[in-house]
């Protein structure tokens, strides 16, 4: 007791050598209320014995470690979340976190959204380290507030400072007693806090290794992430997440595994951490979507697999975003309709049979009108065809058989009536070959024989008039090639292919 009287009457003088500086700066202008505060403060604290400073910073830190705990918690609880996904989920679960997330998301997105339900939980117990904090910060206000009466005390008169010190004594009293109480409360708290991360870390084990294991194999914390704390629960399937960095540390991709294989979603970084592609694994093979974006995030390419092997529909899009492909695919190869574009207007769409073009195809112009209607079957042309013009109107039909004409060529005028009409029989032309006006008379007259003109060739003025006549033999016109003009008079003559004279067969090759 002697030694804190000691203590106390120090403490005034210092408080009255303070009072003399601050009437002295108050002498000078200046701030004379500012310097008794500061200086009071200074006495103040110097009035108090060394132990209850000790224990005033003592208490801070229970504070913050208090605080830390609740901290702690959420974050140990969330990683607990975020590792039980896979298990959660089941093998499958990859394909339907892939589609929850649409075309952007990612492997910690996906995560964080599924640990968000088993993280409210903890945040229950999170709130009793809260409350202990709250507690702790109550105590040291008490401490605060005892000090500030002591420095008020000092400022207010220098006379008064003694009364200043002894209140300043009870309140060091009292800290050592919230200090105690907090003291008490922060070692359950933090009891408390380690049972949570205990919990949370052996949930963690059980579920894997967790989000955060890098290329080294060390978790995020630096703790070893193979999950050997988990040997109680070792029979059952290890969900793990690779995370491959460049050497600057920088994320490259990231991807669910299984048994050291991928096994759920699998995502690639470019050097901004956006999402450049996606892809979906089961047991190392892919199996589910694979999206491919582009530097907007905008998805330039669409496919599904099942066991390794295409399988659904598969879209691509062109640098601007217009779409270049919508197809279905089955067991790796194309099947159904597919449709293909030109700068996002539809181009062609065609019909696949496990890889194998079958069935109509229709192709289309820059306005996406039709120009073309053909059939397949084995991937070769067998069937009708139609070709139109730009304004819808039928242009010419045939009739293919193995990629042959096979029945009759018919082109059009533009009015709809046939133009010419050519039988074929498995590519050749063979057949009565008729050419029409587009009043429908007849203008040529001529039969092929496989592939060649063979017999009369005759052609019509529209009235009906004979306007030539030539006869051929396998394709070689024989005998004379009559002219006549519309009144049926005969305007020329020539010989067949043996009488035509030297010179005429000189004019020939250049005429």
């Amino acid at each position: 007791m002697a030694g804190i009287k000691d203590m106390l009457g120090k403490a005034g003088q210092k408080a009255a050598a303070g009072g003399k500086r601050v009437a002295e700066v108050g002498a000078r202008g200046g701030d004379a209320a500012g310097a008794a505060e500061m200086i009071a403060e200074r006495e103040a604290k110097e009035a108090i014995p060394a132990k209850a400073r000790g224990a005033v910073s003592k208490l801070a830190s229970l504070r913050m470690k208090a605080n830390n705990a609740g901290t702690m918690v959420q974050h140990q609880a969330k990683n607990r979340a975020r590792s039980l996904i896979g298990q959660q989920l089941g093998p499958k679960g990859g394909v339907a976190v892939a589609l929850a997330m649409g075309m952007g998301g990612g492997v910690l997105a996906a995560v964080k959204r599924k640990a968000a339900e088993q993280a409210r939980q903890k945040a229950i117990e999170a709130a009793e380290a809260d409350k202990l904090a709250k507690a702790a910060a109550k105590a040291e206000g008490k401490a605060k507030g005892a000090a500030a009466g002591a420095e008020g005390k000092a400022k207010a008169t220098e006379g008064k400072a003694k009364a200043a010190e002894g209140k300043a004594k009870g309140a060091v009293a009292g800290a050592e007693a919230d200090v105690a109480d907090a003291e008490r409360e922060a070692a359950a708290a933090g009891a408390e806090a380690d049972a949570i991360a205990g919990d949370a870390k052996a949930a963690v084990a059980k579920a894997g290794k967790g989000d955060g294991k890098a290329a080294d194999g060390k978790a995020s914390d630096g703790t070893d992430a193979s999950g050997e704390d988990g040997d109680e629960d070792s029979g059952e399937e290890d969900f793990d997440i690779a995370v491959n960095t460049d050497s600057e540390g920088n994320l490259l991709s990231a991807s669910e595994t299984k048994d050291g294989l991928p096994h759920g979603l699998a995502e690639s970084y470019d050097a901004d951490g956006n999402v450049i592609d996606q892809a979906v694994f089961e047991d190392g093979k892919l199996n589910g979507p694979i999206r491919i974006f582009d530097e907007e995030g905008e998805p330039k390419q669409e496919l599904l697999y099942a066991d390794g092997k295409l399988d659904g529909r598969m879209v691509a899009y062109d640098d601007a975003g217009n779409r270049l492909q919508d197809a279905e695919a089955k067991d790796g190869v194309l099947h159904g309709e597919a449709l293909f574009y030109r700068e996002g207007k539809l181009a062609m769409k065609m019909t696949y049979d496990m890889g194998t073009p079958s069935g109509p195809s229709v192709m289309y112009d820059e306005h996406e009108n039709i120009r073309q209607e053909v059939t397949y079957a084995r991937g070769k042309l067998n069937g009708p065809a139609k070709w139109y013009d730009a304004a819808g109107q039928v242009i010419r039909t045939a009739f293919y058989v193995e990629e042959k004409l096979h029945g009759d060529l018919v082109d059009f005028h533009p009015i709809g009536k046939p133009m010419k009409v050519t039988p074929h029989i498995m590519g050749k032309r063979t057949g009565k070959v008729l050419e029409y006006y587009e009043s429908g008379a007849v203008r040529r007259e001529e039969t092929y024989v496989n592939d060649l003109l063979e017999g009369e060739s005759i052609g019509y003025y529209e009235d009906g008039t004979m306007m030539d006549r030539a006869v051929y033999r396998e394709g070689r016109r024989k005998g004379e090639h009559q002219r006549f003009n519309p009144k049926g008079d005969e305007i020329d003559t020539g010989g067949g292919e043996e009488e035509e004279s030297g010179i005429k067969k000189f004019i020939s090759k250049f005429v």
